[in-house]
């Protein structure tokens, strides 16, 4: 099995001109596990960006777990509510999957 893991940025939050906040995570297939920290990114260049540290930002945090694991976990849950006839999981995926869709409005 492949195992694919290393650290990333997520999170892209605060959008200005063309600045904004993102925070670095160690990631297990592309999902992100740990912060590692943020980072205020003053020129992204594509493959690699220009910036300075700043504390933990929590928004970027949160922004980074609800587009993926939220996404993926309302999803399922979704699923398995709407399969099973359960109305309260597919209730919560339901709302869980729309707070990690709502969050790339805080891009900018």
């Amino acid at each position: 099995m492949l195992l694919v893991w290393g650290t990333r940025a997520y999170g892209r939050v605060d959008g200005f001109e063309r600045q904004f906040a993102v925070t670095q995570f160690f990631h297990v297939w592309f999902l992100p596990v740990i912060p590692l920290g943020s980072t205020w990114v003053t020129e992204d260049l594509g493959d690699r960006t220009n910036g300075h540290a700043i504390r933990l930002s929590g928004k970027s945090l949160a922004a980074a777990y609800l587009r993926t694991w939220g996404l993926l976990g309302g999803a399922l849950a979704a699923t398995i509510g709407v399969v099973s006839g359960a109305l309260v999981p597919a209730a919560i995926g339901a709302a869980v999957a729309g707070a990690g869709a709502a969050t790339f409005r805080w891009r900018s």
